[in-house]
């Protein structure tokens, strides 16, 4: 996968994790990442992804190539995690700006990688989306996959395809990401190991990732079950939980449902159609929806209350599962995630050893299962 430009298929996440994957082909080299600024609302209050015209100081190197820096910043009231992750990783990150559909994108990845000199894609994405078909019921949020794929093929520049961590999105199980996996024919590539790892674990002190913070907290010998997101959603972290896979773009798009539409489609407007007509929604429609429902949250004023309120959350969780995201914490506990840092802070004088970002344990007595590579 050398001299590649990766593409992160669901934006801020997927480029920790495709850092992480260049990292292992070309150690210590700068990496060249296209990702979209599509931050959750815990973040971002705006529903759906940021354009190009959403932030300040990006540097555009030629049209269509927009480098975010860490002096690049977000029009208020936007919000953005990729400033700051430009600064921590050994990576290039640049905009994806998917408001001129997947022919907008496919221009946009072809002058990145003529800028950047490279002659091929690699698109990344943790838990397994971006290989559904888009019929399946447990798949909540297709958009940001089936686009990246449409406009990484309308390239028509060689792209391989790379899963990692099966599952861990809380949308298709586990069990059927492999099974889509292996019908596509996927190689299995080397599982992430816990040294690949570590040098990336403390993003997730900050970033709200939950797919990729649960991949490199499976590499480090985390193993059960963990609830995820704000619906709680159950997500399994096994042996295979490490696993990467990897593909031609040809096969995914064979059996990929949205792509024959979204191929001519030249705004995002187009694309949620096409999404709502498979899917009856969007995930975009979500995020309206529940961005109605935040304002006016109630906000803890005091650490007695917060840690009151974290007991309170832990018991209930302890119930059905081994660990709960920080960000479903922080959800549950109606705690601003800007606040993360304070937080965190809490939770390590409560019990240091239950905290390992991205998870919180919710049983003391268990530990992680080491992880060796193999």
């Amino acid at each position: 996968m050398t001299g590649a430009l990766y593409v992160a298929a669901g934006g801020g996440g997927d480029a920790i994790a495709a850092a992480i994957l260049a990292n292992r082909e070309n150690p210590g080299e700068t990496a060249n990442i296209a990702t979209y600024a599509w931050d959750r609302l815990i973040i971002d209050p705006l529903p759906g992804p940021r354009s190009a015209a959403d932030f300040d100081n990006l540097t555009e190197h030629a049209p269509n190539v927009w480098q975010i820096t860490p002096e690049t910043t977000p029009k208020p009231p936007a919000g953005s995690t990729l400033p700051r992750l430009s600064g921590e990783l050994n990576a290039r990150l640049f905009l994806l700006d998917p408001h001129g559909g997947a022919i907008g994108m496919a221009e946009q990845l072809n002058s990145i990688t003529r800028f950047v000199g490279v002659p091929r894609l690699v698109l990344v994405d943790v838990g397994g989306d971006l290989i559904a078909r888009g019929t399946e019921s447990d798949l909540r949020s297709p958009i940001a996959d089936a686009l990246a794929l449409a406009a990484c093929a309308l390239t028509l520049l060689p792209c391989d395809i790379v899963v990692a961590g099966p599952g861990v999105d809380g949308e298709l199980p586990e069990s059927q990401v492999i099974e889509l996996s292996n019908g596509l024919g996927c190689v299995a590539l080397h599982p992430l190991a816990a040294d690949e790892a570590k040098p990336f674990t403390k993003l997730f002190e900050w970033h709200p990732s939950e797919a990729t913070g649960l991949w490199t907290a499976a590499a480090l010998g985390h193993r059960g079950k963990v609830e995820i997101r704000d619906a709680g959603l159950p997500v399994m972290l096994t042996d295979a939980t490490p696993s990467v896979q990897s593909t031609v773009i040809g096969k995914a798009l064979s059996t990929n449902v949205f792509f024959e539409a979204l191929k001519n489609s030249r705004s995002l407007k187009e694309v949620e159609h096409v999404v709502r007509n498979v899917r009856g929604g969007s995930e975009i429609d979500y995020e309206r929806r529940k961005s109605n429902r935040r304002k006016n949250k109630f906000e803890y004023k005091s650490t007695a209350e917060i840690s009151v309120k974290i007991a309170e959350i832990s018991r209930d969780a302890s119930l059905r599962a081994d660990y709960i995201t920080i960000r479903r914490l922080s959800e549950l506990a109606d705690y601003p995630y800007q606040r993360i840092s304070k937080l965190l802070e809490l939770l390590r004088a409560l019990d240091a050893v239950r905290l390992t970002p991205p998870l919180w344990r919710l049983n003391s007595s268990r530990s992680p299962i080491p992880h060796t590579r193999g």
